[in-house]
C-alpha cells in the first residue's frame, strides 16, 4: 500500500518550510533555520518519489492517473 496521506503531509511541510525558516531567523536562531531549510529541501525528493510510484501503480491497475492537488492534500480522479 502506498501511503498517500504521509506524502500529502510532507508536501505541506515543504510549503511551510520557508515560512518557518524566516521565523527562526527572526528569533535569532540561524542554526535551527539551516536545519529546517535542509529538511524541507530533502522532502521535495521524497514527495516526488511517492508521486511517481503512486501514478505508476494507478496506471498498472488500469486507473487513470489522478490530478494531484497538493495544496489540499487530495487527489482528483479523471
Amino acid at each position: 500500500m502506498i501511503d498517500v496521506k504521509a506524502s500529502a503531509n510532507k508536501s505541506r511541510g515543504i510549503d511551510a518550510g520557508p515560512r518557518l525558516v524566516k521565523k527562526l531567523i527572526g528569533f535569532g536562531d540561524p542554526r535551527t533555520s539551516d536545519i529546517v531549510a535542509r529538511i524541507a529541501e530533502e522532502e521535495v525528493g521524497h514527495v516526488a518519489t511517492c508521486v511517481f510510484w503512486f501514478i505508476s501503480v494507478c496506471n498498472k491497475m488500469g486507473y487513470l492517473a489522478p490530478h494531484l492537488k497538493a495544496s489540499e492534500g487530495s487527489m482528483m480522479w479523471n
